[in-house]
């Protein structure tokens, strides 16, 4: 549970970023070339539909939370860095959807596939599919375009965020150390991505390795924007160290909960992309690996059935991991993780600000509560929302 008045504070943080995340856009809009060209307006402006989709920002109040609770005084000055490390999440979310092949985010067209089908009408699809050997991997030219597209748009946003982590009001030196942090985690963002996806539909690694790929992807995110609050913030190394460990922890435990949200049709997961989006790609995820290890025999065929096959039915793979006690010891996972970000906390020296972590410890509460998981979404705006011509 979190205390009272955490809530609106929370939703006090979330209007902050939003409007700093406007303002990199927008800036970053007026610096950018042909801004009025039919493709490059729709991949320039499509993040402004990202900032107006609602959204609890993780990551940017992650960074406030953070500065503050190493000492930073200055509120408005680390603002553009949350923004730009919630615009960085945000290159992250539409290179997933390519490599997961998702077509849909709460209820809107994914970046990709809405390009995919912008570039349809004078791009057909072949009638025919592409003959084993003639070199091509896409199903047709649209599908083609509009993954480059969308990769084009992570990529200038990603560059967005670069940017307003330099011209933020730091000492040099500082600013220096959060954009090579930030570099050396890019390399391990997709460190993570490969072994995501070198495990996808094939053989599913034991929990521990499956946890280890969390880390390296949702935790390490959640971790860098952290240490960039505390670089920022002139925090002691034991400071940084802390809100880092808090942080990662925080965001193991979410992406837990979400692999436990995933069965579920009422949560935030489940509305906004369906049930079992992870079990149809055979993911890699700790519920997974517990199921395999901890199911009868019986269960565990049909878990091999599905992940060599997807023979069977998505019921009957839930009905497994239910039955195998998976989803009871990954919400105790769950558990123990909230207990970890929390400690995190209290080792370190000098002491984090008092204020900030009673603050920090509601966020890591909150994000794993149901009040978080089973609100009702408001539907994502159309990538296009803001195009132009």
């Amino acid at each position: 549970m979190t205390r009272p008045g955490f809530e609106p504070f929370l939703d006090g943080m979330i209007a902050e970023v939003n409007t700093a995340m406007r303002r990199v856009l927008v800036s970053s809009l007026e610096r950018s070339l042909e801004v009025d060209h039919p493709v490059l307006s729709r991949i320039y402006r499509g993040p402004l539909a990202y900032v107006e989709s609602g959204g609890k920002r993780l990551h940017g109040g992650i960074v406030v939370l953070a500065f503050g609770a190493v000492g930073g005084k200055r509120r408005e000055a680390i603002l553009p860095v949350a923004a730009a490390l919630q615009l960085y999440h945000h290159h992250t979310l539409v290179h997933d959807d390519i490599f997961d092949e998702d077509g849909e985010r709460r209820g809107a067209p994914s970046v990709h596939r809405a390009f995919a089908d912008w570039f349809a009408p004078s791009h057909p699809r072949p009638a025919a599919p592409p003959e084993p050997g003639d070199g091509r991997v896409f199903l047709g030219t649209a599908e083609r375009l509009g993954s480059i597209a969308g990769l084009l748009q992570g990529n200038m946003v990603r560059a967005f965020a670069y940017d307003a982590i330099c011209g933020a009001p730091f000492p040099a030196e500082r600013a220096l150390e959060a954009i090579r942090a930030l570099n050396w985690h890019d390399v391990h963002l997709n460190a993570g991505q490969a072994k995501d996806v070198f495990h996808e539909g094939g053989e599913i690694p034991d929990p521990d390795e499956c946890l280890d790929i969390a880390r390296m992807k949702t935790g390490a995110l959640c971790g860098i924007a952290a240490e960039l609050g505390g670089v920022l913030g002139g925090g002691s190394r034991s400071q940084v160290r802390a809100v880092v460990d808090w942080a990662t922890a925080t965001a193991i435990a979410y992406q837990l909960k979400d692999d436990l949200e995933d069965l579920e049709e009422e949560s935030e997961k489940g509305q906004g992309r369906g049930v079992g989006t992870d079990l149809r790609t055979c993911k890699p995820t700790f519920i997974l690996g517990l199921a395999l290890r901890q199911a009868s025999p019986a269960g565990r065929r049909v878990l091999e059935d599905w992940i060599r096959g997807r023979a069977g039915d998505m019921r009957s793979v839930i009905a497994v991991l239910k039955e195998s006690g998976a989803t009871r010891a990954c919400g105790a996972k769950v558990e123990a993780l909230v207990d970890e970000a929390t400690d995190a906390l209290q080792r370190t020296a000098p002491a984090l600000e008092s204020e900030h972590v009673a603050r920090m410890g509601d966020f890591t509460r909150y994000f794993v509560s149901d009040a978080y998981w089973k609100r009702q979404l408001v539907p994502a705006r159309h990538p296009f929302a803001h195009e132009v011509g």
